[in-house]
């Protein structure tokens, strides 16, 4: 048999069928690699989001747990927005007056700390401003009362985050983040 004759080579059929095959399995591996790509960047935005709010919610949470005050002065006040404890930071428990305040003040999206002699709004000129947490907060909610049967100050303190406010909350692309907390500051007396 002449060497011409012998059958080496693919046939064109051959060929297609091998080259289809090839181009199913490269688009199955980038369609792979979009998803894992866009699942990681998803939740590595939801986690810094809720690694925010709860430093946010940590840092508010230890200012409650330091207000002084009794239930005809007490150390926690409220009005038009803003959230403010009383800190004894002259070390007088028989007096408020040398105390200062810790605030906190939804403004926008932001929510701002700042220390003043009385209860106020943060703004950039007040003492001690700084933002704790920047563009993220669609919701800062609080209320506090003084319950005489356990005789004991209760506040409650309530946050929801996103990741972009600018755009509506979606279960998947734009998750809410919402913590809420409940303190009885020990120093506030009854």
């Amino acid at each position: 048999m002449p060497i011409f004759f012998r059958k080496n080579a693919m046939t064109l059929t051959e060929l297609i069928i091998a080259s289809v095959l090839m181009g199913i399995m490269m688009v199955g591996l980038v369609s792979v690699d979009l998803a894992v790509r866009s699942s990681r960047a998803t939740a590595t935005a939801d986690t810094a989001v809720a690694i925010q709010t709860q430093a946010a919610m940590l840092r508010i949470t230890n200012d409650a747990m330091k207000a002084v005050g009794n239930s005809s002065n007490p150390g926690v006040s409220s009005a038009a927005g803003f959230l403010c404890f009383r800190h004894d930071t002259d070390n007088d428990p028989n007096t408020f007056s040398g105390d200062t305040w810790v605030c906190y003040d939804k403004d926008g999206n932001d929510i701002d700390r700042c220390t003043p002699p009385v209860p106020e709004h943060c703004t950039l000129s007040s003492i001690g401003y700084e933002s704790v947490l920047l563009g993220k907060t669609s919701d800062f909610t609080y209320n506090f009362f003084l319950d005489s049967t356990t005789k004991k100050l209760y506040v409650d303190i309530s946050m929801t985050n996103r990741f972009d406010t600018t755009v509506a909350a979606h279960p998947i692309t734009n998750p809410d983040y919402t913590i809420s907390t409940h303190v009885s500051p020990p120093g506030h007396g009854y």
